[in-house]
């Protein structure tokens, strides 16, 4: 019997039916997701399109009913400074690539991007410790490739968060 008549012939009407509601959507998935995406993509096209940028790293913080703050952390090649001529062309390049939606808040020069040992980018930690988690609970600097590199983004996020309840 062919596949495609095998369900034709199969007497359906002694099944009881079953309505299934949609599950409900998890919104912090899809905007974990959703940042994740943007995150990488704009990483690569922004690398891509600027040689002057070697590496990148972008977290959105987004607030239920505030306005939320993306800061944009990049890695220059030596020689390159971050003036005002610099982040235009990023955000030229940002804009050009994705869309005016995912031009961050500020951009940063720094010296490394936090890495894991296996070389992915820690972007949910330093995400989690800018919105004010302790820095034993996320991150392990043992399973850091770079842990030298987490003091600059401790001391930005104790300054960030200061600024922020002032």
């Amino acid at each position: 019997m062919a596949a495609d008549t095998a369900l034709k012939d199969k007497d359906f009407s002694k099944a009881p039916a079953v309505v299934r509601e949609a599950e409900p959507v998890d919104v912090e998935a899809v905007a974990a997701l959703d940042a994740r995406i943007k995150s990488y993509e704009l990483a690569f096209r922004m690398q891509k399109s600027l040689p002057e940028v070697l590496d990148s790293l972008v977290v959105d913080l987004e607030y239920l009913g505030r306005d939320s703050f993306m800061p944009l952390f990049v890695v220059l090649r030596d020689g390159v400074a971050l003036d005002d001529a610099m982040r235009n062309k990023i955000n030229q390049a940002i804009e050009a690539g994705l869309s005016r939606r995912f031009l961050p808040n500020e951009i940063f020069a720094v010296a490394e991007i936090p890495r894991t040992l296996s070389g992915k980018k820690q972007e949910l930690p330093i995400k989690k410790l800018l919105l004010g988690q302790q820095v034993e609970k996320i991150i392990n600097r043992d399973a850091m490739s770079n842990p030298g590199c987490l003091d600059w983004y401790l001391a930005f996020a104790k300054k960030y968060l200061e600024n922020k309840r002032a």
